[in-house]
């Protein structure tokens, strides 16, 4: 059995195939991807006070889990929409409790609305949440979505007791039902801390070529924009630099370099 969708949805993937990006701002009211926070009210718009204006953001009762419910632009057919990024930026107004690596968890829910049939991947990190106090943090994911084993620093996770027979990273590429972000790694024990969060600009980035690092689209594609987009991911420390999938620390480290070199040496095929 594998992840299905709607054809309705599996069109509107194809129809948006060529799309490079889409960022959720939440500016006018506008929640595409169904957003809510788990543990607690479920969050709303702010109109104010992101980064910058809208937001979504509201008090939760456990670790936060900011989950998309809404099927269209962060979910589908990562493969075919060739899905290399997702970020977003994250605020802690106010917490109790540990301090985690953020978590990205993709999940295939097999369109059946039933969460005991519910499977996916998550990575954690390397990036903590934000802290009371730190202000607004963006943290980004890479994603290889024609990888055709689990890419390395992903760990499966079974989430349902009624679970499909095939449950691999390719099969998950091609029917992404859900995305979120948690505040704490699943399995967590949360002793009911109160925190106060905030989310802004999530995006979900397309591209054909990783060493094209600033996404341009006008010949030449790679150029030294490219080094500068990437030496400054890595002074960052963002997740998007490590371009080796090295999971031990340092894990930005000359070996990324190496990849990325070799990448751009490679050239883009788009």
């Amino acid at each position: 059995m594998r992840c299905v969708f709607p054809a309705a949805v599996i069109a509107a993937a194809s129809a948006c195939a060529s799309a490079q990006s889409y960022t959720e701002t939440f500016e006018g009211g506008v929640n595409a991807g169904g957003w809510t926070i788990v543990g607690g009210p479920g969050g709303a718009i702010q109109p104010s006070g992101g980064n910058p204006g809208a937001y979504f953001g509201g008090t939760n009762f456990q670790y936060p889990d900011i989950q998309t419910t809404v099927r269209g632009q962060f979910t589908g057919d990562y493969g075919m929409r060739n899905v290399v990024r997702i970020k977003a930026d994250f605020i802690t107004f106010s917490h109790q409790g540990a301090i985690f690596p953020m978590t990205l968890a993709l999940v295939c829910d097999n369109a059946t609305g039933d969460p005991n049939d519910d499977w996916g991947a998550y990575k954690t990190g390397p990036a903590n949440v934000p802290n009371t106090g730190e202000g607004w943090r963006t943290i980004e994911f890479a994603i290889d979505a024609h990888a055709a084993t689990l890419p390395p620093g992903w760990q499966m996770w079974e989430i349902g007791s009624n679970l499909p027979p095939v449950r691999d990273w390719p099969t998950l590429m091609q029917t992404v039902g859900q995305v979120r972000f948690l505040y704490a790694p699943p399995g967590t024990i949360s002793n009911f801390p109160v925190w106060n969060v905030g989310i802004d600009n999530i995006a979900i980035i397309e591209g054909a070529c990783y060493a094209n690092c600033d996404g341009s689209t006008v010949a030449p594609i790679l150029n030294v924009s490219d080094f500068v987009c990437f030496l400054n991911a890595y002074a960052a420390g963002l997740s998007s630099a490590n371009c080796d999938g090295s999971t031990a620390a340092p894990v930005l480290n000359v070996g990324d370099f190496i990849c990325f070199m070799n990448a751009y040496a490679a050239g883009c095929s788009t």
